[in-house]
């Protein structure tokens, strides 16, 4: 039997980054299921979501054992861990969304919710394939990663923007408890998914800075 080829540490960062693109991408996919009613696809998403991250956690655990190689790499260990570890954050967070939305299904999302909410994750899912693109641009090309860094942050602030309409339209609108909690916790879900994303991004900026010639 032919051993399978060992992946490049680097290679390994660039898988980590597609995860981050796919959960957040599915996160999205999970919310549009909800505000369409339909639950079984919105459990299905889910599960994609779930996946997405206990590969992440896989690909973590395989970098993490290889931290000390001699592997050549442009950042030292430190930064390594610290972009592995946001890598994995990110993820956590958008499993967290989709884990927690699960677990009780409204009859009905408000309508006059639902084009901010889907908008606030379309964000999200935009923020995924950007921060993608930073992470694999960060080894081999600074100011490629940087335009990408300034998109996220962008993409952030127009998602606190529909975030704060949309939660001042929940508090407008007279639902029941159960209800009002579980959008008030999904929203705030959806945006520390978001926010999580754009303080990794922070971090990348940082590292470029750092070793910026």
């Amino acid at each position: 039997m032919v051993k399978a080829k060992k992946k490049k540490l680097q290679d390994l960062y660039y898988d980590g980054a597609d995860k981050i693109e796919f959960a957040l991408e599915s996160m999205y996919k999970t919310i549009v299921a909800l505000c369409e009613g339909n639950a079984s696809q919105m459990e299905s998403y889910a599960q994609d979501t779930i996946l997405a991250e206990k590969k992440s956690d896989q690909i973590h655990d395989q970098i993490i054992d290889r931290l000390f190689s001699r592997e050549s790499l442009v950042f030292s260990r430190e930064d390594r861990l610290f972009l592995i570890s946001q890598m994995d954050e990110v993820v956590d967070k958008a499993e967290d969304v989709v884990r927690r939305g699960t677990i009780y299904f409204p009859t009905l999302v408000p309508p006059k919710l639902i084009p901010r909410l889907i908008s606030i994750c379309e964000k999200g899912k935009i923020i995924g394939t950007l921060l993608k693109k930073a992470i694999k641009a960060v080894f081999t090309d600074f100011n490629e990663a940087s335009n990408y860094l300034n998109l996220i942050e962008k993409n952030r602030r127009e998602a606190k923007r529909d975030d704060l309409y949309v939660l001042k339209i929940l508090y407008d609108l007279n639902l029941g408890t159960r209800n009002f909690m579980y959008f008030d916790r999904l929203i705030h879900n959806i945006m520390k998914t978001i926010d999580t994303a754009n303080t990794f991004a922070d971090g990348i900026h940082r590292l470029i800075v750092k070793y910026q010639l």
